[in-house]
């Protein structure tokens, strides 16, 4: 063999090792980068105790930032949404509207609910925001109320560009009884077992 053919087959070696190399590191560099963004993502969650009393960074494995305040009202929450949100998230959950409802002050909700939606869209237009159904209780009157107010919230945020996430029928267990393996004794808040059903309804949301 000359010493022309011998480069010549050199040559090729060299440069189909080189390609082969080259697209390994485009792809490796590529997933790199989609799972760091998905990482790092911003992600606020704000209501009552249900949200308050979530360790929702464990359930998901991400930083969540738990802007949650036990005893919490509809009004209390619009007067302080736009600091809440000061940092841009990527997405918010709120879930609000037990208290308004034990305290009677159920008619204010609809109207704090439709105004908390509307600043977050001027403090922060690209933040995808997501309202969580209000659970049930261990009192059937209190449920006649939280199934009239989760329908009409559903209804606000189908004409808002919210995400409406129900689970309310996962923690009954017929029609007017909830099912108490999910609640701590005083049958409203979770437990442990409870916050994990709740976390898997809505896990696909947070994650995506």
């Amino acid at each position: 063999m000359d010493k022309l053919s011998l480069w010549m087959i050199l040559l090729l070696v060299v440069g189909i090792g080189g390609g082969c190399s080259s697209g390994s590191g485009t792809s490796q560099s590529g997933a790199g980068s989609s799972t760091a963004s998905s990482s790092q993502q911003k992600i606020v969650f704000t209501g009552a105790s249900t949200i308050a009393r979530g360790n929702w960074s464990y359930y998901f494995g991400i930083p969540i930032d738990n802007k949650g305040v036990s005893g919490i009202e509809s009004t209390e929450l619009k007067n302080n949404i736009e600091s809440q949100v000061s940092s841009k998230p990527d997405k918010i959950f709120i879930s609000i509207g037990i208290n308004n409802i034990l305290n009677r002050h159920e008619s204010l909700l609809l109207g704090d609910v439709a105004i908390i939606f509307d600043k977050i869209r001027v403090a922060t237009p690209t933040t995808k925001v997501y309202f969580i159904s209000i659970i049930p209780i261990n009192d059937n009157f209190s449920n006649s109320l939280i199934e009239r107010y989760n329908d009409q919230i559903q209804s606000l945020c189908s004409t808002k560009n919210v995400k409406f996430i129900s689970v309310y029928s996962l923690f009954k267990s017929l029609t007017t009884i909830i099912n108490l393996n999910y609640y701590q004794a005083d049958g409203i808040h979770l437990n442990e077992l409870g916050y994990q059903v709740y976390a898997d309804a809505i896990r696909s949301y947070v994650l995506s």
